[in-house]
């Protein structure tokens, strides 16, 4: 093909793709969030955009439940730091509401916008937060990225609220626009919480934390549950956090978009065989638009 030919080509892919980028977007009512995204570096998307009531309480419960027979009221619900959450990895393979959230079509809008439309899961984690008198240091989310970050996302962490987020429930806290410095704060900037604005909303909610902005959490005064389920994605070419070998009847139980969220649209981590070439067709699209 000439290379006219191929940088035309290229730009229609991009303009193709933010035009259907938009229209998810618009579909579920998204606008708003991706200009607060945009300006303040992260956005809060209210439950009823999200999914009924019932899934989150039902998610809930099942974390709770996971953390109990873990033994987390006998660490004080803690993993591996005294005062910080105690923490569950790969929710996706340990229920089906956890392969729903996976999917859900709100959050898949937002985050094929922000990372491309082959995106993938990086990570899948549930939290369970008592009283405690510590901050969560502030940090990005985009591990193992050295400065400067890109002006695009490598990493998107959707932070679904499973009870009330308050100042006194030790909620998430975020430094808005400092996804704009595009590097990951310093060792005295982690201790900034200043400068941390409290993310207070409903259960339900969904925190949307795009991997360049810093945030860390409050110490939490109440004597409730702070249940929290993280979903992480990322660009294609970022190795997962969490494995995607997952049980093959949990993978044919769901839509296609299921499987492919786990790799199965990846043409990489081949072997002898070589590469599938009908993946690897897709890798020319995404080099010119960032929504593919």
């Amino acid at each position: 093909m000439p290379t006219n030919m191929i940088e035309i080509s290229g730009i229609q892919h991009l303009s193709e793709d933010a035009e259907a980028s938009w229209r998810r977007l618009k579909q579920f009512g998204l606008e708003e969030e991706a200009a607060q995204i945009a300006v303040l570096g992260y956005a809060v998307i209210p439950p009823e955009k999200v999914a009924p009531m019932a899934d989150f309480i039902e998610a809930r419960d099942a974390i709770v439940a996971l953390a109990e027979k873990g033994g987390a009221s006998l660490t004080n619900y803690t993993t591996y730091e005294e005062g910080l959450s105690y923490e569950m990895y790969h929710l996706v393979k340990q229920g089906r509401i956890f392969e729903k959230m996976l999917i859900n079509p709100c959050i898949l809008a937002m985050g094929k916008y922000l990372l491309g439309d082959r995106m993938i899961l990086n990570n899948s984690l549930g939290y369970v937060k008592s009283r405690t008198d510590k901050y969560l240091s502030i940090h990005s989310d985009t591990l193992m990225v050295p400065d400067p970050l890109p002006d695009y996302l490598h990493l998107v962490n959707f932070t679904i609220v499973l009870s009330d987020y308050t100042l006194e429930a030790g909620c998430i806290g975020i430094v808005p626009g400092s996804h704009r410095y595009r590097r990951h704060p310093t060792v005295p900037e982690e201790r900034h919480f200043d400068v941390m604005k409290p993310i207070e909303c409903p259960m339900g909610s969904v925190i949307v934390i795009p991997g360049n902005t810093w945030h860390g959490a409050f110490p939490k005064q109440d004597d409730e549950l702070r249940v929290t389920l993280v979903q992480a994605y990322s660009r294609q070419y970022l190795t997962p956090s969490v494995t995607h070998r997952i049980d093959p009847e949990i993978v044919a139980r769901n839509p296609p978009e299921f499987g492919e969220l786990l790799g199965g649209r990846l043409w990489t981590n081949f072997d002898e065989g070589g590469i599938e070439l009908e993946k690897f067709a897709s890798t020319y699209r995404a080099q010119r638009s960032v929504y593919a």
